[in-house]
């Protein structure tokens, strides 16, 4: 199911033929929640912020049996348009109770600015700060004052906490940051493939004389050294993992994702190795080039 961001879900649950479990996942395999309900229970999930647009996979585990029957509904309590905002823009917001509802804008920031949104007098409200790849900068309170470490767009939500209708008049304000030119820019990083049980190694760089490489999400036995940027090891588990690479200098920061593949290598009946799925893949293709070019 595809949610924008801004969305704020209500779900409803009628009379489940067994207790099962609801998993939500974000289009990258994040966890967005996960809970248990009851058989035959009807209950209604209010306020449900949905803070990163893309395609939700919902699951229903039943817990005893090997299906479960249920009726289920989905409500978006949050149908306010989506503004573009940028310094200097005011922001009169007036919300309903019950935190089922808040102001959603948009705007667009270059690496090193300085963000400040002004404090709100009413202390139901809370501001939230969310760049294009769905990650939180600033989370749950009444003000925003941050440097950002990247460029795009950027989404500000005004949210009532608490039970009772808000307003909130409050402004934005961006300065550059005259040092951003000496930041450290990451070089490239495409996505990563290897075997495993096999070395792996990747030269990580960057300009601006950067003074340290933090890597994140690394599948076991890989590895970074963080002055030099050499990711490097054997892995010993498969599968895809998102990785995430931060450099830094005394100036500011760049960071880049991107996916590492690591593939099973397949084995003959003694145990003996053979060629991994992608060598063979690699090898089909060459030959079928070279078929093609007779």
């Amino acid at each position: 199911m595809y949610l924008e961001a801004g969305t704020v879900l209500t779900r409803q649950s009628l009379e489940p033929s067994d207790d099962y479990t609801l998993h939500i996942e974000q289009q990258d395999g994040e966890l967005y929640s996960e809970k248990l309900y009851s058989s035959g229970s009807r209950w209604t999930s209010y306020g449900g912020s949905i803070l990163k647009s893309g395609t939700y996979t919902f699951r229903f585990v039943p817990e005893n049996k090997s299906s479960v029957t249920l009726e289920f509904g989905f409500t978006n309590n949050n149908r306010k348009h989506l503004d573009d905002v940028s310094s200097g823009s005011s922001l009169p917001v007036s919300l309903n109770g019950w935190g089922q509802e808040y102001a959603k804008y948009r705007l667009s920031l270059n690496v090193g600015d300085l963000l400040e949104v002004t404090n709100p007098s009413d202390d139901d409200i809370w501001l939230y700060l969310i760049n294009s790849d769905g990650r939180a900068v600033n989370s749950g309170s009444g003000e925003i004052y941050t440097r950002v470490s990247s460029g795009g767009d950027y989404y500000l939500f005004v949210v009532n906490k608490l039970g009772d209708s808000s307003s909130y008049y409050g402004s934005i304000s961006v300065t550059p940051d005259p040092n951003v030119s000496s930041y450290p820019v990451l070089a490239d990083i495409s996505d990563q493939s290897a075997t495993e049980g096999k070395f792996f190694s990747l030269q990580l760089s960057a300009s601006n004389t950067p003074s340290e490489f933090s890597v994140s999400g690394l599948p076991t036995g890989i590895s970074v050294d963080e002055s030099s940027g050499l990711i490097s090891g054997t892995p010993t588990i498969s599968g895809t993992f998102p990785v995430k690479v931060r450099t830094e200098n005394e100036f500011g920061s760049d960071r880049k994702d991107f996916f590492f593949t690591v593939h099973k290598e397949l084995t003959d009946a003694d145990g003996d190795s053979r060629l991994s799925l992608p060598d063979i893949i690699y090898g089909l293709q060459i030959l079928t080039g070279l078929r093609n070019k007779k």
